[in-house]
């Protein structure tokens, strides 16, 4: 056989019939290809089978309905409404009061038409106008070292005064912040007279006011030099209503006792107290 045809013929050897004529590659070359088919083929397998398992362990959650490990489906992209929140309330819940922004709010201040005068002449004895002023029309009264009728504690105060010849009246208005601290100038009062009922000369009784929601009245009684008979009376009520406190006095020349003075001291009273329940500080 001739040089060319054992050249043909090795040639012919090293084609791939089943490459179409493709030269076979060197063995070397094969297996490395061989080495990498099979570690793309295990990698495949491997995330293939991982996900599997994810795909599993979540089925098995959702027909189980286990705790935490429930999957909650996101909500679709048009859904309008928000999600309400899944935390509890720590405690009920409590309907707060609602103020009401057309109520006016309560001022503790005297009017000035507030009718603090009303049974008073208009002019004393020596003709001045009888007013209505910021101060107290009644001074505070200390018996038996405690002091009562005073303003002490009020939040608004208004006075007024009538002077005539042996004929003196007087009245304090007191507005508080509270009924308790109105009501606790009439308690005060009364303790102190009835614990002291006499005191520096002076004889001091009881005596039933029918005004207000609370009230109670002392006359004094003034020692005379002549016999048993005091020529010197004095009469004081003390009324409450609501957060407002009234006090009144009169003084004139009279025996001891004279329940007429001290009814006509009530009585005269009696439209000052009615304007103190209309009043909108009232309680």
């Amino acid at each position: 056989m001739s040089d060319h045809l054992d050249i043909a013929l090795r040639e012919l050897g090293d084609l791939d019939p089943d490459g179409l004529g493709a030269r076979r590659a060197p063995a070397a070359e094969l297996r490395a290809r061989g080495e990498r088919h099979r570690r793309r083929r295990y990698a495949v397998t491997t995330v293939a089978s991982a996900a599997i398992v994810a795909v599993v362990a979540v089925g098995l959650n959702v027909l189980t309905d286990s705790g935490p490990s429930q999957v909650t489906p996101a909500p679709s992209p048009d859904t309008t409404e928000s999600t309400a929140p899944t935390t509890a309330p720590t405690g009920p819940a409590v309907d707060e009061p609602t103020p009401d922004p057309t109520a006016p709010a309560v001022q503790l201040v005297v009017p000035d038409d507030f009718p603090l005068a009303a049974s008073y002449p208009e002019t004393n004895e020596d003709t001045t106008p009888v007013k209505v002023t910021r101060r107290p029309g009644v001074g505070g009264l200390t018996l038996c070292g405690e002091t009562i009728l005073d303003s002490a504690g009020a939040s608004a105060v208004a006075g007024t005064k009538y002077v005539g010849a042996e004929d003196y009246r007087a009245r304090t208005l007191l507005l508080f912040e509270s009924s308790a601290d109105a009501i606790a100038v009439v308690q005060h009062a009364e303790l102190v007279v009835r614990q002291c009922p006499e005191f520096d000369n002076s004889t001091f009784t009881p005596v039933e006011v029918p005004l207000g929601e609370k009230s109670f009245g002392f006359d004094v009684a003034y020692d005379a030099a002549q016999g048993d008979f005091a020529l010197g009376l004095s009469s004081y009520l003390v009324v409450q209503v609501g957060q407002a406190v009234l006090i009144g006095s009169a003084y004139g020349e009279s025996t001891f006792p004279n329940p007429e003075f001290d009814k006509a001291l009530a009585d005269d009273a009696r439209d000052v107290v009615a304007a103190m329940a209309d009043a909108r500080w009232a309680g």
